[in-house]
């Protein structure tokens, strides 16, 4: 730990003071998980490692703009330029620039195109249907995340799925197939088997972080958890 006094709790000051590997930090809603992490990169940026070496994931979109503004006002005028280099990211942009970077073409679906493949589908094959597109695809989504390696025919194996459920998913994955493009969740799929199968990937993305936090880990589906074992070379 450095000898930088941040304006944390002592709970806070341990995780900020962490340097043993890896740790899941459990709290209860408003104890200030997020503003640990934050300083908890400022003091490995005192350290001296540095801003392009450390890692902070976001829950999505809004908390990482709103982490990367802090982490610029919090940041001490002496760590204000490696603390703007510090990679925040959600696990979605992060995949998208690992495919990029791997040469891969990524063209990303549109929700308003996935959810029209959904609703001709279920209009199509079904004559009555008591879900919308919207939470159709919400579902084929969620059971993909939670379900990582498995086709929808084998959901069944580990979680009750009703039969129109597994031919609308089996329609729209492969319409996207067809139409060559990827929406987020096959993104994260692209990425972890990417992770599993290019030693040369696995070996750079390892070797390129001296610090990885995940914020709202407790949030996280086992793609995302299969995912951030990779980044910190566990997985």
């Amino acid at each position: 730990m450095s000898t930088r006094n941040w304006p944390v709790t002592e709970e806070q000051a341990a995780v900020v003071a962490f340097r043993d590997g890896l740790a899941t930090v459990s709290a209860t809603a408003g104890s200030g998980k997020t503003r640990a992490a934050i300083y908890a990169t400022l003091d490995h940026l005192a350290d001296g490692v540095p801003g392009h070496r450390c890692l902070l994931v976001a829950y999505n979109k809004a908390a990482s703009v709103e982490i990367a503004d802090r982490m610029r006002r919090w940041a001490p005028d002496d760590l204000k330029t490696e603390a703007a280099q510090v990679e925040v990211s959600t696990f979605h942009a992060w995949c998208r620039h690992l495919l990029l970077d791997s040469g891969f073409s990524v063209e990303v679906l549109e929700d308003t195109d996935g959810r029209r493949w959904v609703n001709d589908f279920l209009k199509g094959a079904l004559k009555d249907f008591d879900t919308s597109p919207t939470d159709a695809l919400a579902q084929i989504c969620y059971l993909r995340e939670v379900l990582p390696g498995y086709a929808p025919e084998k959901w069944h194996l580990k979680v009750p799925v009703p039969s129109w459920l597994v031919a609308t998913a089996n329609d729209y994955l492969n319409r996207m197939r067809r139409e060559e493009v990827i929406d987020f969740t096959a993104m994260q799929e692209s990425a972890l088997r990417l992770l599993d199968t290019r030693e040369d990937v696995r070996a750079d993305v390892h070797g390129r972080y001296d610090l990885v936090i995940a914020d709202e880990a407790q949030d996280m589906n086992p793609m995302r958890c299969a995912i951030l074992a990779r980044m910190v070379g566990t997985g």
